[in-house]
């Protein structure tokens, strides 16, 4: 530090000889983070690129000191200057190196590890520079290059809560990525783009962005092909549009269809590729990537099986070209499949052309292979080898092309016609992360025994040791009663709210001694649902409700969001498309005819599952949420963001659900002041039914008979102004 400080020139210019000595090349890379920005000269440069990069364990080493002064507007090694190496390089050239690091280094709570989680955190960020920001958005959006999918995904959420506030900053970012020769940066920039669309409630702030968008994506009327992109793309558009912004741009351009080539003719026969295949006795290691890339994509994987669809054959497309005047019946759509040998050939092909080798990626393929067998075999959270990542790229792209060129099947289970393809919300297991949710998980307490919360006013410890099991079931005395779960009040502001869903569990204490899953214990719960009711029916629903035993969970369900972003829901065509009665959804139902009248089921479910190939969440997140029906009428607002509630115009929380953030059972809560008046103005009252069960679990373990279980029934109303109604039982042997 000190030579290069006073004298301008580097330790090994002084003393040539210890240019190659260990302590020298450490120490010279250490003083990198520490010496005066203006201690840096032509010669340090020379020593990096003669010396440092030609040294695998330097090199590393100097990676992650980059990556320590990224964010350092001042310092000449900054973000910048590692942008600047990265951008030029061909796709595979970066991967065979810097992808590499990424994965080595991830997890060992270096700068990478530091840099995420310091982005995603909650913590403020007001205090660090706009310059700061596009550096740490800079380096964070190399890290997008990984085939680690837990890297991968926490950076994109990492970004979005980085950018969300700060959209001229992401604009930068975006810019600079422009020319990006890796679809894996390119696609997830737009998701990040999408997820700080969903949560800037800066209107000029979306309107900027989305004009870039156009112009980078759709304005040329041939958006990139790529399924996702083009999504996540259309999806920033689409929230300034739902925002009423004036953005002049041809909206039609937008949606689908799009435009690109069919490469018919680029796509090889199978024997053309079977030579990828072949093995011989004594192939070295690496050799073997080869093999395994060639029967994912080509023989038996995983990938062609599950992910191509192989072995259920549920492609959505049809053989048929787009523009022939005539849909298909379900008979038709099964006698034109799409022959999924074309989709692995072309996708075989499209890896080799992107730039997988043997010599490049052979090695790493196959420890990554090694190593997902030993420790991950079919977790989501694995890291995925290089091959892997040029699958989704080409697999991405191929549903791109062919959902510009061939006609959309849809549903197979559905007897409909043939629908219009609209975006890869129709298609099962595409959309891969959600950029507008940035929790990892829900504070829900599931299927233990539940904390007692202000929503949650009950306790049960009727356990009695002085009664048998088949005395204990039978019995429903010591049951918690329902009132004090349908209407509760929050201490902390005195506010009251109406219970519209939830579900309670409580379960007898396990000794220490004794694993929980091996002895008999006493379990009860209840379930809770609600019910919108004209009140010209409401007296002969009520009637009808009491007389009924509900514990056979026949009346309408909730329905579930799995395929709908977060910050999409209520508006986004998304969220239209799972309101459509193909999907056997109604609104106002009378359940096939099993009720006297028409009802509305008051909530519905966000889930997003971290099944799901999402490895930024911890565990699958469920949040209960207002049906949209609801939430369009009394005119409550939808900010898709982190408060996780609705509120009414004048910014009052109306509706949500406390699990979201406090330990607890999941529930949806509604403003008894809000909705009251609001049934009250509509001509409308709610029915809530519940549902439950004591029974014995673990019974197996001890060898001993079912002795049964007690199906516990109850239906309540508002009866002038008081919650009124009974609870039944049956006890089931």
């Amino acid at each position: 530090m000190q030579i290069p400080e006073r004298v301008q020139k580097e330790l090994v210019e002084v003393a040539p000889h210890s240019a190659s000595f260990k302590p020298v090349c450490e120490s010279f890379i250490e003083s990198l983070i520490w010496r005066d920005s203006k201690a840096f000269t032509g010669s340090t440069l020379q020593y990096v690129n003669t010396r440092i990069i030609r040294d695998h364990r330097a090199h590393r080493q100097f990676l992650r000191t980059l990556l320590t002064v990224a964010l350092d507007p001042l310092h000449p090694y900054n973000a910048d200057f590692l942008h600047k190496h990265l951008i030029r390089m061909s796709l595979p050239k970066r991967d065979s190196w810097w992808t590499i690091f990424l994965h080595e280094e991830y997890g060992s709570c270096g700068p990478i590890d530091r840099l995420v989680d310091w982005a995603w955190s909650a913590d403020s960020k007001d205090h660090i520079c706009d310059q700061s920001t596009r550096l740490a958005g800079i380096a964070l959006a190399w890290f997008l290059t990984s085939s680690d999918r837990v890297l991968r995904d926490r950076t994109t959420k990492a970004l979005v809560a980085l950018l969300m506030q700060r959209v001229r900053v992401l604009l930068e970012v975006l810019d600079a990525f422009r020319s990006v020769s890796d679809p894996y940066v390119a696609e997830r920039l737009f998701a990040v783009a999408y997820g700080c669309a969903m949560q800037c409630e800066d209107d000029s702030s979306v309107s900027e962005l989305a004009k870039y968008v156009y112009d980078c994506i759709f304005a040329n009327n041939e958006p990139v092909p790529h399924v996702l992109l083009r999504d996540y793309a259309r999806g920033v558009i689409e929230v300034a549009m739902q925002r009423g912004l004036e953005l002049g741009i041809d909206p039609d351009k937008v949606v689908p269809p799009y435009h690109s080539n069919w490469p018919g003719f680029q796509i090889p026969t199978k024997e053309e590729l079977d030579k990828f295949g072949e093995w011989q006795d004594g192939m070295l290691d690496e050799e073997w990537s080869r093999v395994y890339l060639y029967d994912s994509v080509m023989g038996h994987g995983d990938f062609t099986r599950y992910i191509i669809g192989t072995n259920h054959n549920q492609f959505e497309w049809s053989s048929r070209r787009l523009g022939e005047p005539r849909t298909l019946t379900r008979k038709e759509k099964d006698e034109h499949r799409f022959d999924l040998s074309i989709a692995q050939r072309w996708i075989m092909q499209k890896v080799l052309d992107l730039g997988w080798t043997v010599e490049r990626f052979g090695r790493f393929d196959r420890a990554i292979q090694h190593s997902i067998h030993s420790h991950y075999y079919r977790r989501p959270d694995k890291p995925e080898r290089i091959g892997k990542k040029y699958q989704w790229i080409a697999y991405h792209e191929f549903l791109a092309r062919i959902s510009d060129n061939f006609e959309f099947r849809g549903e197979l289970w559905s007897d409909s016609s043939t629908k219009k393809y609209e975006g890869p919300w129709q298609i099962g297991h595409v959309r891969d992360i959600d950029p507008s949710c940035l929790i990892r998980r829900t504070e829900r307490e599931e299927w233990q025994s539940h904390t007692k919360t202000w929503w949650f006013p009950a306790t049960y410890d009727g356990w009695a040791p002085a009664l048998d099991d088949v005395q204990w079931l039978k019995t429903d005395a010591d049951l918690p009663p329902v009132k004090p779960l349908l209407e509760v009040e929050d201490p902390a502001d005195g506010s009251r709210w109406f219970v519209l869903e939830g579900f309670y569990h409580w379960e007898q204490p396990v000794p220490p001694e004794e694993e929980r899953f091996e002895v008999p214990r006493r379990d009860l719960w209840y379930m809770l649902r609600s019910y919108l009711v004209r009140k010209t029916d409401m007296a002969k629903l009520f009637d009808w409700a009491r007389k009924q035993n509900f514990a056979k969970r026949w009346m309408p369900e909730p329905r579930d969001l799995y395929r709908v972003l977060f910050g999409e829901i209520f508006w986004s065509p998304a969220y239209v498309y799972h309101c459509d009665p193909y999907f056997e959804y109604e609104e106002w139902t009378t359940g096939s005819g099993r009720l006297p009248c028409e009802v509305l089921v008051t909530s519905e479910h966000y889930q997003w599952s971290d099944r799901s190939f999402d490895c930024s969440i911890e565990e699958a997140i469920d949040i209960s949420l207002p049906i949209g029906w609801l939430v369009k009428r009394m005119g409550l607002l939808w900010n898709g963001g982190s408060r996780f509630h609705l509120s009414d115009k004048k910014g009052n929380k109306i509706a949500f659900d406390p699990s979201v953030r406090h330990p607890g059972p999941q529930a949806l809560l509604v403003s008894e002041k809000a909705l009251t008046q609001f049934l009250d103005d509509h001509g409308y009252g709610i029915l809530w039914v519940v549902f439950g069960e004591k029974n014995i679990l673990g019974d197996h373990a001890s060898g001993r008979g079912w002795n049964g279980r007690l199906e516990i029934s109850a239906a309540y109303a508002m009866e002038g102004g008081k919650l009124v109604g009974r609870l039944a039982s049956k006890h089931v042997s």
